[in-house]
């Protein structure tokens, strides 16, 4: 079960110098919230007493005077339940203009800082088990209930930067293009206070 959304929020200015020359810049601020449920979950019956033998003579599974002992030869349920939850807040930045040397001709540029992200993840993790006598059985004569695992991790992403470029000019019922875009993937980077 995943659940989540992002959203952007955009600040933005821009000017007009004789519609020539056209600025524009904007400040993102943007925000993450994801969350994700798993439950895994298996039925069977433990070994009998003549397999743990010959695999471990010594298991405490085989000593009749420890509780381990009951759960030979016993039908189980088991789950085990994982949940996640992460958050981030990001802020960037984008800077553009468009220059018109003639009414017919557009020359564009822009440039859009990385995104740096704050972002906090939480994980938890527990197990129940049930054992039972035989299949028909609706009670089990035990139970494990694990305790909860937690882990809690904060860390920061840059994205890379961009930047891109283009020539258009419009003639009588056609238009011509040129874009050009760079990307620098090299520039993303990841930290924590934790990691190696």
């Amino acid at each position: 079960n995943d659940r989540g959304h992002q959203s952007t929020t955009n600040l933005a200015f821009g000017s007009n110098y004789s519609n020539k020359l056209f600025l524009g810049f904007s400040l993102g601020l943007t925000s993450f919230n994801y969350s994700t449920k798993q439950l895994f979950g298996e039925d069977g019956y433990t070994k009998s007493y003549d397999d743990i033998y010959r695999e471990n003579p010594n298991s405490e599974f085989l000593d009749s005077s420890s509780d381990a002992y009951q759960l030979l030869e016993a039908e189980y349920a088991m789950e085990y339940n994982y949940r996640q939850n992460s958050r981030g807040t990001g802020v960037n930045g984008t800077f553009g203009l468009i220059y018109k040397p003639t009414p017919a001709v557009n020359i564009g540029f822009s440039a859009t800082t990385p995104t740096w992200y704050s972002i906090s993840d939480e994980g938890f993790t527990y197990m129940d088990v049930w054992y039972y006598d035989n299949a028909q059985a609706t009670e089990p004569f035990h139970t494990y209930n694990s305790d909860e695992v937690s882990d809690y991790l904060e860390y920061r992403v840059r994205t890379p930067y961009r930047i891109s470029g283009g020539v258009s000019t419009v003639f009588g019922q056609g238009l011509i293009s040129v874009d050009l875009e760079y990307i620098d993937y090299s520039s993303m980077h990841f930290s924590a206070s934790d990691a190696l």
